[in-house]
């Protein structure tokens, strides 16, 4: 323990202050050795566990490049899917070539957002398509001119578009989106929605049409109403970061080689809350006052882009509405956790849902069923005390193949009955409940919707 002693004497001195520091610095320090000591820091190499012997043998092997693989795979979302994907091989035959262009296009360390070591490689999306089709058979431009790609498509040599537009993160030359930079805006930096357009609409215009598929590269939400709403860009994708394997990943999901099962995991709003709300007001809910329509799924009154737990699939579910079984004293097992202060982890179980899923398509795929609720207040007892507008209580993702069934079963607690006022007291609600899955935005779907009345 010499460093300990050591570190203490630089801060000891004849004032309060300094021996106070110098007390702090020996209860952390106390801890920092402590946790060392008890993962072998200061014992034999030879006596240690296994796992602490590991060395560099267990870096970037086969396994782990898989494990990148499939996680860039879980998680593209598809969020708009007009009969467009995925693409047939025999979209770029006879001498018909896929146009992979945007600017990341070519994307190296930006997909790997921040926060990362060094990948042992990097695929490109141009290089996941080259690996899928053949480099002969592809056409890839990360410039952010529409120029050539768009003579290339008059001229007859294109077969179908895949766009790779969004942002640039840590690491890269002009970020939008990195530590200590934060975005100003919630559309396409540098011109991408025109850029986007201009492609589409010469694809479009070809006889017959060529298709064209928009893939999204981001950490965060994008408003991209322009691209939804053109009908000349028949899908959309979204990949996040996805990593060493990203370029891959994409190629899969466009071809069909995976079926994407991603979901969205935040609410994506339009560019009018960014205009609305300041970039340093932090509240979750409503404000009338300044304006703020409130954030996350959980509180958003306004309209979003895409809402929380948006994901197609290339199969076709049926998923029916919520079989809901609660106990007679739910809501007063869940009054009773308020005032106790009961956390999630401790608290009883109060009620079941069951939800019959069935994968009624032609091919093996994911799904991630989210259940929601909400409770029965009024928008005046909502304004008052800032109710949510639902949770998500539980969620599930399995796997089935073509006609393949299953009855998912959801434990609900009674800390989901609750939720925090503006004091941070927790609160429930008699009445009647709604309970669905699918989206944050279905709930008025009577099919995925199930009301029970609890008292």
């Amino acid at each position: 323990m010499d460093n300990t002693t050591m570190m203490a004497v630089a801060f000891s001195g004849s004032d309060i202050e300094s021996k106070h520091l110098a007390m702090e610095a020996d209860v952390s320090l106390s801890r920092l050795f402590t946790i060392q000591m008890q993962l072998g820091f200061f014992d034999k190499r030879d006596t240690l566990p296994s796992f602490a012997r590991y060395g560099m043998e267990v870096v970037n092997t086969a396994a782990h490049q898989q494990l990148a693989k499939e996680a860039a795979d879980q998680s593209m979302v598809v969020m708009k899917n007009d009969f467009t994907l995925p693409y047939a091989t025999s979209a770029i035959s006879s001498g018909k070539k896929l146009a992979v262009v945007g600017r990341n296009a070519n994307a190296t360390t930006n997909m790997q957002g921040n926060y990362f070591g060094t990948a042992p490689f990097l695929i490109t999306p141009c290089q996941g398509f080259n690996a899928s089709v053949g480099k002969d058979s592809i056409w890839c431009d990360a410039n952010n001119d529409t120029t050539a790609t768009i003579a290339a498509i008059k001229a007859g040599q294109i077969g179908a578009v895949v766009i790779v537009a969004g942002l640039f993160s840590e690491g890269t030359p002009s970020a939008d989106e990195s530590e200590g930079h934060d975005r100003t805006a919630l559309t396409l930096p540098v011109n991408q929605d025109a850029y986007i357009t201009g492609i589409a609409a010469a694809a479009a215009a070809m006889s017959p049409p060529i298709k064209v598929t928009l893939v999204l590269m981001s950490g965060s939400a994008l408003d991209v109403t322009t691209a939804k709403a053109d009908s000349n860009v028949g899908a959309i994708m979204w990949c996040g970061y996805p990593g060493q394997s990203g370029g891959a990943a994409i190629a899969d999901a466009v071809f069909g080689v995976t079926n994407p099962s991603g979901r969205l995991t935040t609410t994506w709003y339009p560019q009018a809350f960014a205009d609305k709300v300041r970039l340093d007001d932090y509240s979750m809910r409503p404000n009338a006052t300044s304006g703020n329509p409130g954030r996350s799924h959980r509180f958003y009154t306004g309209t979003p882009v895409y809402p929380f737990g948006t994901g197609l699939s290339y199969t076709e579910w049926s998923t029916t509405a919520p079989i809901v079984r609660m106990e007679e004293h739910a809501i007063a097992t869940a009054r009773r956790e308020a005032t106790e202060g009961t956390t999630r982890a401790a608290s009883v179980v109060v009620g079941t849902v069951e939800v019959f899923l069935q994968n009624v398509g032609d091919r093996a795929g994911a799904n991630s069923v989210m259940l929601f609720a909400a409770a029965p207040v009024d928008a005046t007892r909502r304004a008052a005390e800032g109710t949510p507008l639902h949770a998500l209580v539980s969620f599930e993702k399995v796997m089935l193949a073509p006609q393949e069934s299953t009855t998912l079963r959801f434990d609900v607690k009674a800390h989901a009955l609750l939720w925090a006022n503006r004091t941070g007291h927790r609160v429930v609600a008699e009445g009647e409940w709604t309970f669905w899955t699918g989206t944050a935005a279905d709930r008025d779907t009577e099919e995925a919707a199930t009301h029970v009345v609890l008292v």
